[in-house]
C-alpha cells in the first residue's frame, strides 16, 4: 500500500491524443458476431468478475465461444493482441454522480473497440474535460489503483461530447479521456473489446481507420 501512495504522489491526469474520442468500424457479420457475444456473456461460470455492472471474459474462453469475432480479428491481424471482452451492463440509471477513466495511468488502457448488444437504441458514451490534475483513485477498492479506473465529480467536469449508439455500429473510443456511459434503459449492455499490448496507428489502420486519433 505505501509503495502505491508513493506512486500515487506523482500521478496526474494526463489523456492521450484529447482531440481524438471515437471512430466507428466496419465488422463483417457484426449482427452475427453480436449474438455470439450475447450467448456468451450467458455463461456465468466463465465470467471473471462477481460484479453485477462489469464482468472479463478472456481470450481462450472467448475464442471457444465465438468462431466469428475470432476470425474477424484473425482477417485484421489482431488476433494475437485481443486480450479480453469487458461486458458493461445494468448500466447506473441518472448517474449524475462520477465520470471516469479505464485506468489512471493512460498507457495501460487506452483504446476500447466497442460494441452495442441489447438495449442501445438511446445510449451514448460521454466525454468530458475538468481542470483537475488529480483524479480519485481505486486504492481505497483494495485494487491497484495506477493500472485500475480512476474518477472524478461529474460537478468538477464539462461534458465536450457524445458518441450516440443509436446505429448499432462498432466503434473505437478513447478510454483515456474522463467519460460515462448514458442510457435511459437499465438492461443496456455494450462489450469492449480489449488489447495488449494496446494497440499502435498501425494496429488502428488495420481496422480500416484511414487517419487515426482525427476525429471524426
Amino acid at each position: 500500500m505505501n509503495y502505491f501512495k508513493t506512486q500515487l504522489e506523482n500521478m496526474r491526469y494526463t489523456p492521450l491524443n484529447s482531440n481524438w474520442f471515437f471512430n466507428t468500424v466496419d465488422i463483417p457479420d457484426l449482427e452475427l458476431i453480436k449474438q455470439e457475444l450475447i450467448a456468451l456473456e450467458q455463461i456465468a461460470e466463465i465470467k471473471q468478475s462477481n460484479n453485477k455492472i462489469y464482468s472479463n471474459i478472456y481470450k481462450n474462453i472467448v475464442y471457444k465461444h465465438c468462431p466469428l469475432l475470432k476470425k474477424y480479428l484473425e482477417s485484421v491481424n489482431l488476433s494475437q493482441k485481443f486480450n479480453r471482452i469487458l461486458f458493461s451492463k445494468e448500466v447506473i440509471l441518472n448517474n449524475n454522480r462520477t465520470v471516469h477513466v479505464d485506468s489512471y495511468d493512460p498507457t495501460t488502457t487506452s483504446h476500447s473497440l466497442n460494441i452495442p448488444l441489447r438495449d442501445y437504441e438511446d445510449s451514448y458514451t460521454a466525454w468530458y474535460k475538468t481542470d483537475k490534475e488529480q483524479l480519485i483513485d481505486s486504492l481505497q477498492f483494495g485494487l491497484d489503483p495506477i493500472n485500475n479506473f480512476a474518477f472524478l465529480l461529474l460537478s468538477d467536469a464539462e461534458e465536450i461530447q457524445r458518441y450516440s449508439y443509436a446505429t448499432g455500429n462498432a466503434v473505437l473510443v478513447n478510454t483515456t479521456i474522463l467519460h460515462k456511459g448514458i442510457s435511459d434503459k437499465k438492461t443496456r449492455m455494450i462489450c469492449g473489446i480489449r488489447f495488449f499490448p494496446e494497440l499502435t496507428v498501425s494496429d488502428i489502420k488495420k481496422l480500416g481507420i484511414t487517419d487515426p486519433y482525427k476525429q471524426e
